[in-house]
């Protein structure tokens, strides 16, 4: 998760993990700048494995879930003795496997394995004790989240199934299936027009964005098995078939498109 600090062009990275420590590294000198440590001296960020983190870069916050339950929120500084922690968000009855920030809607998402889906909207001059809070039963376990960069759309993996929430309400507004197993991570499409999920069917797919204004489009599958890619390491130049600086690794992937 990179944090642009736009006062001095900084680029970081905090990283984290089942350690339970909060890591901040500087992307332009490639070194670790400190690691989070509590008055007492305790590196531990929280009671359980940290399982994700994101940033809110219009409030210099960051949050982090764990399987403890809780999601904790952070000021974000170029000093790791300076994270404060703003607030923590309770009421998942199970370990909180994701978190996202919605920037369109100004609301925190997580997810849990207690099979719900829940928001936190926190608006621009509000405090924390503002907060207001919906819960969306899904009735799977969450296996991946992220939102729709144009509409704040809530982008949710559930096993093999990708469901679309509209941001508001959290009504179901799309449900895209295909993959054949657990569907680990998704995201958007840098114009925001498809979202793009992966899986442990060794899988990755495609499929047209919700949109608020109905195109009527038609849609049909165009699946291509097995396309092989070639990786290359950077520090070896592409040197032909018997060069041993690149592998060949099979990739299966789908192609949602409209006519």
């Amino acid at each position: 998760m990179i944090c642009d600090v736009s006062d001095d062009n900084y680029c970081y990275l905090i990283s984290c993990g089942a350690d339970r420590r909060l890591c901040l590294w500087d992307l332009h000198q490639g070194s670790l700048v400190g690691i989070y440590c509590d008055e007492a001296g305790n590196e531990a960020a929280s009671e359980e494995s940290i399982t994700d983190i994101a940033y809110a870069p219009s409030r210099k916050e960051f949050a982090y879930s764990s399987a403890d339950r809780l999601v904790y929120i952070r000021k974000f500084s170029k000093n790791v003795e300076e994270w404060t922690l703003v607030h923590v968000l309770q009421g998942h009855e199970s370990e909180v496997s994701h978190v996202i920030w919605n920037s369109v809607c100004q609301m925190w998402v997580s997810g849990s394995d207690d099979c719900t889906l829940r928001t936190w909207s926190v608006k621009p001059n509000y405090n924390y004790l503002d907060m207001v809070t919906s819960v969306t039963d899904t009735q799977c376990p969450i296996t991946a989240l992220t939102c729709d960069v144009l509409n704040g759309s809530i982008i949710a993996g559930l096993q093999d199934v990708i469901r679309v929430y509209e941001p508001e309400t959290m009504k179901q507004i799309q449900t895209h299936r295909g993959h054949g197993t657990q569907c680990g991570a998704s995201c958007t499409s840098r114009s925001g027009r498809q979202y793009i999920s992966i899986s442990w069917d060794s899988s990755i797919s495609i499929w047209n964005a919700y949109s608020y204004k109905p195109t009527g489009t038609e849609v049909r599958w165009v699946r291509l098995f097995f396309c092989r890619v070639r990786v290359v390491t950077p520090a070896v130049p592409f040197c032909g078939s018997g060069c041993e600086g690149f592998r060949w690794i099979d990739v299966k992937f789908r192609f949602n498109l409209t006519r």
